[in-house]
């Protein structure tokens, strides 16, 4: 389907910039999109469907299984597989022990050496810092240890309701130890190692007040997504220069998933604890595929999205590489439910910010050129002038969505600007503007244009008479168009052998215009109509020989149309007010 953005200026005419005018976008959905939609899980929920359901549906030809079921991996023999990323390539980190004493250790040693122990007391507040020559512990802003390693980790007892406190996170961890590991520079990345189990008890990317099994549902995509990335990254003594580099860790806050640790398991009102019923009823239980070249030991790459625009997106349509079985479209009314507040969204931006980002003089139209399967944006052309010259780019989708940081590429847009209300988003709207601006109408008078209306002989004499300046006629020419508002313009376009009306002396001002009649009123529009001229017969459905033939030959190599997508041109279909305003555009304005 053609979508059309619409972003009007005026090449060669003088333009008013409406107070108003801005460009309008419209979408649905909030992420890539991609997997399971949190919104839609909730609204599915809601419908009765168990988290089992819900996982299985939105990854396709996937089972819910217990970890234990498949081959053994070292994640089962590590009592903290898990490295999630906190803080990278930091110089500091301040953090408190709340509840108990903490202990730190500035070695990378295990157990730790009782050189490097230290006793991180309760009430004090503490930092990591690097310093020249490596890194060291400060207590309440003076040096508290020795200048060491930049490896170093900090634990605590958090059976006796110990938790460490990372106040330029805003968070607190009840759970795991936390990491200090060297980088390459002066620096160190933050990160805490600890449990699968232990990890999900402070993920932070459901509304807990959710449904049971939607909440249940988010922890299968969470586990699920853990252990693939720990299975595709290894171990820590296998991490790679690169990830060390990047972040130490298997998953990075934030970026891979939301992780809030005590604040999550802890909130008030009793929802953390069904976070915690929701973690614990699912324990162990993954999301596997048979297919062996996308799964880590048969355990999917879980992705998930706040909500989509009405389907699923591909992942492939989102990111470069092969199709993954099971992150495939699938159908999602359920994403884009009232409940949903990024259900329907708007963005405005300014055309001069278009125009600048482009590097056009102006922008005259926007044309979402293809969309993937779940409707989401593939690619849109930008038409423009610059220098006098018509100009086009084409972007991504993607690229729009970055660049004017909108929620989605579930989305289409228009200019809203004057002088009509009801011609925005219309492909014709910039054509509509052109032929207002030079006089050719004024619209209905109501502040409406019709572009999707039928254009009727009586308009079209209206506009090209008025366009094209025509004198008044010195004498009536059709004895049924008396009275008429049209009549003085009716008689003038007689006058300039444009139009000879019927043989039995009518106009028929009411009647509806064909394409085949509109195509001989622009070719005499334009002084270049000869029926004994040969038609090229451009189109398939125009015969060589017809009545109208040499005419739709001559606007077509005039640039006049270039027929309807499928090749044909449409001789007895109704000629649109929409497409009346290209047609005379591109005849008698050189519009585009």
């Amino acid at each position: 389907m053609l979508m059309t953005l619409t972003l009007v200026a005026v090449a060669g005419i003088p333009s008013v910039q409406a107070a108003d005018d801005q460009f309008l976008i419209s979408g649905s959905g909030w992420g890539h999109g991609v997997g399971m939609s949190q919104y839609g899980s909730e609204a599915l929920a809601n419908e009765g469907w168990t988290a089992v359901e819900i996982a299985e549906y939105y990854y396709s030809g996937t089972t819910v299984r217990p970890l234990s079921d498949l081959p053994s991996t070292w994640i089962d023999s590590d009592s903290q597989p898990l490295w999630l990323g906190i803080d990278r390539s930091a110089t500091t980190m301040p953090f408190a022990a709340i509840g108990g004493n903490a202990q730190a250790c500035l070695s990378a040693q295990s157990p730790c050496p009782s050189s490097a122990s230290l006793t991180v007391d309760a009430g004090s507040n503490w930092e990591f810092r690097a310093v020249s020559g490596g890194c060291r512990f400060y207590r309440n802003g003076s040096s508290a240890s020795s200048i060491g390693s930049c490896n170093a980790s900090v634990t605590w007892n958090a059976g006796a309701g110990v938790r460490i406190s990372l106040p330029t996170e805003s968070d607190e961890y009840s759970r795991g130890k936390l990491m200090f590991r060297s980088t390459t520079g002066t620096s160190f990345h933050t990160v805490l190692r600890m449990g699968v189990e232990d990890f999900l008890m402070g993920v932070s990317e459901s509304i807990l007040k959710w449904h049971p099994e939607a909440l249940k549902a988010q922890v299968l995509a969470s586990r699920t997504h853990a252990v693939y990335s720990m299975l595709q990254d290894g171990p820590e003594a296998s991490f790679s220069d690169s990830l060390k580099a990047n972040c130490w860790c298997h998953l990075s806050e934030g970026l891979d998933q939301a992780y809030r640790g005590w604040s999550v398991e802890s909130y008030p009102n009793g929802y953390g604890a069904k976070w915690v019923n929701a973690v614990q009823s699912t324990e162990g239980l993954v999301i596997t595929h048979p297919d062996t070249a996308t799964t880590r030991n048969s355990v999917i790459l879980a992705l998930f999205a706040s909500s989509n625009g009405g389907k699923s997106a591909a992942n492939q349509d989102v990111w470069s590489g092969a199709p993954y079985p099971y992150l495939q479209t699938v159908d999602d009314p359920w994403s884009v439910t009232s409940a949903n507040p990024r259900a329907h969204w708007t963005s405005s931006v300014s055309p001069a910010t278009i125009e600048a980002w482009l590097g056009f003089g102006t922008v005259e139209r926007v044309v979402v050129l293809e969309r993937y399967a779940s409707g989401s944006v593939k690619l849109v052309r930008f038409d423009g002038v610059t220098g006098g010259k018509w100009v086009t780019v084409t972007k991504t989708g993607k690229q729009i969505r970055s660049q004017f940081g909108l929620y989605s590429t579930w989305f289409s847009a228009c200019r809203v600007r004057a002088p009509f209300v009801d011609d925005d988003c219309s492909y014709f709207e910039p054509n509509i503007r052109r032929i207002a601006d030079a006089g050719f109408t004024d619209g209905y008078g109501d502040g409406t244009y019709g572009p999707k209306d039928a254009m009727t002989r009586a308009s079209m004499a209206e506009f090209l008479a008025r366009g094209l300046g025509l004198p008044a006629a010195g004498r009536d020419y059709f004895t049924d168009d008396n009275g008429l508002p049209e009549e003085g313009w009716i008689n003038s376009l007689a006058a300039a052998g444009i139009t000879v009306g019927y043989p039995d002396g009518t106009y028929r001002p009411s009647e509806t215009v064909t394409r085949a009649e509109m195509a001989v009123f622009l070719a005499r529009a334009m002084g270049v109509f000869n029926p004994a001229t040969p038609s090229s017969n451009p189109f398939p459905d125009v015969p060589a020989d017809s009545w109208f033939g040499p005419a739709v030959a001559l606007i077509a190599d005039a640039g006049v149309t270039t027929g309807y997508m499928d090749g044909t041109f449409g001789p007895d279909n109704l000629t649109l007010r929409g497409e009346m305003a290209a047609f005379i555009d591109r005849a008698l304005l050189g519009g585009h």
